[in-house]
């Protein structure tokens, strides 16, 4: 885990960031399928997905709304439901799922989840949830060192730009 740690925190690219993390997320889980979303303004956005049956995750974009989402975005911590209640919610095709926050400090910043489809999967351990926590918890700092240097990046170009009218 470490090591993957340290892998995805050496991406400097957001969306190659993200294609990696989903893509490791479904295997250590043993999942069937993943995705990372987004809070972008106050809608949360789905932005990469691992479909069931394929072997690398790929970009997307669209919005995610529903209940267990919000809850998990107000709430700040790791949910795994299982078919029962994913029923409940509508989810009918999904039979179990872990879905966990990525923070920075106190504010969730995004979501990472792993579903099962299958009717003969296995839920999800507290062993996968300290895994998908963790997981989360390197994102979330990649994330953070991404807008950072990007806004470094700027910063740099704009005093460029200003040493260059004044000589």
């Amino acid at each position: 885990l470490h090591k993957i740690g340290q892998s995805v925190i050496s991406l400097a690219s957001i969306n190659s960031l993200l294609l990696r993390v989903v893509d490791v997320a479904v295997d250590l889980t043993h999942a069937e399928q993943g995705y990372i979303s987004l809070i972008q303004g106050d809608k949360l956005i789905c932005r990469v997905k691992r479909f069931a049956g394929k072997e690398k995750s790929e970009k997307v974009s669209y919005t995610i709304d529903n209940a267990i989402a919000a809850q998990l975005v107000k709430s700040g911590k790791l949910l795994i439901a299982d078919q029962e209640r994913l029923r409940m919610i509508g989810a009918d095709d999904i039979t179990a799922a872990m879905y966990a926050p990525m923070m920075l400090g106190q504010k969730v910043i995004g979501v990472v989840g792993v579903e099962n489809i299958s009717q003969d999967a296995r839920g999800f351990s507290q062993h996968n949830s300290v895994v998908l926590s963790t997981i989360c918890d390197y994102v979330a700092i990649a994330i953070s060192y991404s807008h950072n240097y990007e806004k470094l990046k700027l910063m740099k170009a704009q005093l460029k730009q200003g040493q260059g009218e004044v000589t």
